[in-house]
């Protein structure tokens, strides 16, 4: 998580195994999102880990998809298609 502060100051962690960046705001200073997610892949790769990136307008848009893939390009017809355990919502809910 530490070394992420490279890209943004606002790194959160999502237990039990993932991070939120918000990338908004410096992505222009990296050669826009899709390039940042590129760097990022690069970052976890080099280290041996395993990553799955979700690009989205807002944080549980991102997590859906990188936890559930996305297929679609536009991001509402994305989020359409992901299952309802994409969610996150609690067993009992």
């Amino acid at each position: 998580a530490r070394r992420m502060h490279r890209l943004t100051p606002t790194v959160v962690r999502d237990p039990p195994d993932g991070l939120l960046l918000e990338i908004g705001a410096s992505a222009h200073l990296f050669g826009g999102e899709q390039a940042v997610a590129a760097r990022l892949a690069a970052m976890f790769l080099a280290r041996g880990l395993t990553v799955r990136l979700g690009l989205a307008g807002n944080p549980d848009a991102a997590r859906a998809f990188a936890r559930f893939g996305r297929r679609e390009g536009n991001e509402q017809a994305a989020i359409r298609a992901l299952p309802v355990q994409a969610l996150g919502l609690a067993d009992e809910a």
